[in-house]
């Protein structure tokens, strides 16, 4: 078992902001896990921005980033859309995906609304686990949860930042992580220790994955999935048929309207209507009618990335259908996390922009590696909660009648579909002046794009700025 010394490094910055020059102090520093022996069993890891013109921080928000897995660090919101700089990326698809990566001024930058934290969770970053004998325990929703809950009290003691409204943003797996963070933040029902109650002012989803580790919906998932696959034979097509969001939405309409009843209807359904069904699905997913009637108009979602563009040669990103690869022709073989288009180009750029560029700029001096993924995590992992992730959220915003929620989807997520997203809302209590849903041409990462990210960033501000939500902030597909 290692021995726990407290890491700290800092250093000093300006980024242009809307044409403005803003400073900021960088504090990246670790914080420990303890055990139920007092003893330090892990670290958790963050990098704080915190403007540095202001002459008091009371009332100043302070927005705590992360990402999911679980397993997985921080770098990708944060590279990607949080940090003063960021990796350039283009629209996405276009941008570098090897050495020598390129860092550009982050133009839309949240420091003039709000602080930024971003947390790297144990043994993810440079975060560690000091006992290997806690991995077991660490490695699970609730203890998680836990671990983020006292980090960002730590944090808060640390920068003296008890005065501060609290936001938080989770990619991912992460998401579920926002929502037991938020349910407990207040009272930790089932944590060995927390502090005083606390109350989150907002919440920000970014690819919701509320549902990996829980039971599904009591909906096939092929509807819940057709709209992010449409969106991608759209993306594809040759000769774009309307707009992506009118094609999107008739695609919604078409779930409801009539695929969900025909797959009720099962072999009762009249041929006649079977292929009429086929041929709109064919539309939408670019599928053979005749394919699709064979399967009885089911297909999974996770074959999509492969068959669904057989014809045309190329493996499309379920994380994001606009990246593409040559068909891997044993079909077999195909991974669906490390032979993804999207990750195998994506991971390199904002791994390696952080530890070959960012890293210097904010003066830490670590020699370990930095821990994109801790491969380990997941195997194993316990998501047993008392609550649902979504009983959680039904919770916190039952608790706090000022707190907000935003989702931001990826058309082009094929992982964590808007389908779902506009399922859960549809069945849980969840306020609508206090609802904000952002949709981008992006996929699991919605910010790989230039342009989408400028966007995402200003929805953002207006997120926390605004009290309630706008007459269009919570238009759904």
């Amino acid at each position: 078992m290692s021995e726990y010394v407290k890491k700290r490094y800092e250093s000093a910055g300006t980024v242009q902001i809307k044409g403005s020059e803003v400073p900021y102090t960088a504090v990246s520093e670790d914080f420990p896990v303890y055990g139920s022996d007092g003893t330090a069993d892990a670290t958790m890891f963050t990098i704080s921005y915190v403007r540095s013109d202001l002459d008091h921080y009371d009332g100043r928000p302070v927005l705590f980033a992360w990402n999911g897995g679980p397993g997985c660090s921080s770098v990708y919101v944060h590279m990607g859309l949080l940090s003063p700089m960021r990796v350039k990326c283009g629209n996405g698809p276009d941008m570098r995906f090897e050495a020598p990566f390129e860092l550009i001024n982050n133009d839309n930058c949240l420091l003039d609304t709000c602080d930024l934290v971003v947390i790297d969770a144990v043994a993810t970053g440079y975060a560690r686990l000091l006992n290997p004998e806690a991995k077991a325990e660490i490695t699970s929703t609730k203890r998680d949860a836990e671990t983020f809950v006292n980090c960002i009290r730590q944090w808060m003691t640390a920068h003296d930042r008890w005065n501060s409204p609290l936001y938080i943003m989770g990619e991912s797996y992460g998401t579920i992580r926002n929502a037991i963070v938020a349910g407990t933040m207040f009272y930790g029902d089932f944590f060995e220790s927390a502090g005083g109650p606390l109350h989150l002012s907002g919440v920000i989803m970014v690819g919701s994955a509320l549902n990996y580790g829980q039971a599904q919906f009591p909906i096939p998932n092929d509807v819940l999935n057709l709209p992010s696959i449409a969106a991608a034979a759209w993306y594809w097509a040759d000769e774009k048929p309307g707009t992506l969001r009118e094609f999107v939405s008739g695609c919604n309409r078409f779930c409801y309207e009539e695929y969900l009843q025909a797959l009720a209807l099962g072999k009762s359904l009249p041929d006649s209507q079977k292929k009429a069904v086929a041929e709109k699905l064919s539309k939408y997913t670019g599928y053979d009618v005749d394919y699709l009637m064979e399967n009885d108009l089911r297909f999974e979602v996770f074959d999509y990335p492969v068959k669904g563009m057989r014809k045309q040669n190329r493996s499309i990103g379920i994380y994001d259908a606009r990246f593409s690869l040559p068909h891997q022709k044993n079909e077999s073989h195909y991974d669906l996390f490390s032979d993804d288009p999207s990750n195998a180009l994506l991971m390199p750029a904002l791994c390696g922009s952080f530890c070959g560029i960012w890293k210097k700029q904010l003066n830490i001096a670590e020699e370990g590696e930095y821990v994109g993924i801790w491969n380990s995590a997941e195997a194993g992992w316990d998501f047993s909660t008392p609550l649902t992730p979504m009983e959680y959220l039904e919770k916190a915003l039952h608790r706090n009648p000022n707190m907000k929620l935003m989702f931001c989807m990826g058309y082009y997520d094929m992982l964590t579909t808007v389908g779902w997203v506009n399922y859960l809302l549809n069945h849980y209590d969840f306020p609508e002046d206090r609802l904000w849903l952002n949709y981008y041409e992006g996929g699991h990462m919605p910010y790989v794009n230039e342009r989408e990210a400028m966007h995402m960033e200003e929805d953002i501000r207006k997120f926390i700025i605004s009290e309630r939500a706008g007459e269009h902030d919570h238009e759904r597909i």
